[in-house]
């Protein structure tokens, strides 16, 4: 989950770029905000996230930290199916990528969070050198470089943390996947090649929605094996015991017509992040501050 930690500051900042001329009172943004047309709302080109509310009040959505959450176990827990997306698109860089980043720092996660400059500069170049090595000059080189950087940080390592916590706290069955088209998608003409000439396309599928079927019916997306399906689709089991334990999480690849149950192919990268984050993860913290029904009472339905 995307969570920002300074909610005031994205508010202020959004309601400046859309003539704003007040403090960064809360109430006061309120109100701007409140009587804000539709058409200025929908300029505003600050990208607003969910945050951690301080209070607690019959309107508070979030009013503790996720991964917490997720660690103590005390949340409504049901079978649940987790797909994500591998991929064979390597996008071009940009001008401004066209070699190695100077500050590592500039690029880090901000949910990342050091007691020092010194520790957050040696952690960048720890990355740095993890990714790029030393002095990657060749443009096939630095695009992948990039791209394993980004798939890892914002998509297969935040979802691998997720299956691993929610499937650690009970016996509910978490089914974790990882699919991949098999062929390049980046353009047009492959999309649609893949969708009306891949003569494959018919038995993924089928396997897919088999997949899906099972799983919506009884809870298991492979009750039993079959032609169609020949490999069972082990649930996520985690060893609490296991500081490792991310680097042999079991997920089914699907892999144009391919199934095969393996860990993650890519478990250093993913053991290296783990290994950040369970040293300097940046938790949201709650503090007391004034109830806020206040600002509700005036009538307004909200």
């Amino acid at each position: 989950m995307s969570i920002t930690y300074d909610p005031v500051s994205l508010a202020y900042q959004g309601a400046i770029s859309i003539g704003y001329e007040g403090t960064n009172d809360v109430e006061e943004m309120y109100r701007f905000y409140e009587e804000a047309s539709s058409e200025d709302l929908s300029n505003i080109q600050v990208t607003f996230l969910p945050c951690v509310e301080n209070n607690e009040d019959s309107h508070s959505l979030i009013n503790f930290d996720p991964i917490h959450k997720l660690q103590e176990g005390k949340y409504h827990k049901v079978p649940t199916m987790i797909t994500y997306a591998d991929t064979n698109y390597k996008p071009n860089i940009t001008e401004s990528f066209a070699k190695p980043p100077d500050n590592m720092a500039d690029l880090m996660p901000n949910n990342l969070e050091f007691n020092s400059g010194v520790i957050q500069e040696k952690v960048g170049q720890i990355i740095k050198e993890f990714y790029f090595g030393n002095d990657i000059y060749i443009t096939e080189d630095l695009d992948q470089a990039y791209f394993e950087y980004s798939y890892d940080v914002f998509i297969e390592y935040p979802v691998l943390k997720f299956a691993m916590l929610y499937a650690g706290n009970g016996p509910h069955m978490v089914y974790l996947m990882q699919f991949t088209q098999g062929t390049d998608t980046s353009t047009i003409s492959n999309i649609l090649d893949s969708l009306y000439k891949d003569y494959d396309g018919d038995i993924v599928l089928e396997r897919a929605q088999t997949l899906w079927q099972n799983f919506i019916k009884i809870g298991d997306p492979t009750p039993l094996t079959t032609s169609l399906i020949p490999d069972i689709w082990q649930p996520v089991a985690i060893d609490k015991r296991d500081t490792k334990a991310i680097a042999s999480i079991q997920m089914l690849h699907f892999e144009g017509t391919t199934l095969r149950g393996s860990p993650p192919p890519k478990n250093q990268r993913v053991l290296f992040w783990d290994n950040i984050y369970s040293k300097f993860y940046r938790s949201h913290i709650v503090t007391e501050i004034e109830k806020t029904e206040e600002l509700y009472d005036d009538g307004t339905d909200v």
